[in-house]
């Protein structure tokens, strides 16, 4: 598939990670709504899935923005778009929070964002050279 002049730009690599995370954010935000419906899920495992919506949107972001070189930089912006994917969502299902949770999880994320890039990156270093 391909989108002409925008494949392989930064860009349009970012603009793909926010989608990717903000859809990401969204199924298991209603896979969690699901689960806390059904069985009953206490504040500490809504919390703890909601760390982990985190986790897996920076992963799915990182993986979209590696492309083989600049571990560091893809794992900060891969970070940022996952941050403000799931921030969206978060935002329109859930509320406003407070500005050190919003603090805390985007840390949060953009640390696990620089983990993947750093691991995506060696990956596809080591599938290129095959």
């Amino acid at each position: 598939m391909s989108f002409g002049r925008a494949d392989g730009k930064l860009w349009f690599r970012a603009l793909i990670g926010f989608v990717c995370s903000a859809v990401v954010a969204l199924v298991l935000l209603l896979i969690l709504a699901g689960v806390a419906t059904f069985a009953g899920a206490n504040k500490t495992a809504v919390k703890a899935f909601a760390v982990a919506i985190n986790v897996i949107a920076a992963g799915a972001a990182a993986y979209v923005i590696a492309d083989g070189k600049r571990a560091l930089l893809n794992g900060v912006i891969s970070g940022i778009v996952a941050f403000l994917g799931v921030f969206v969502v978060f935002l329109i299902f859930g509320g406003l929070k407070s500005f050190s949770d919003y603090l805390l999880d985007f840390l949060f994320t953009v640390v696990f964002a620089l983990i993947f890039s750093i691991i995506f990156v060696n990956f596809k270093k080591a599938h290129d050279n095959c």
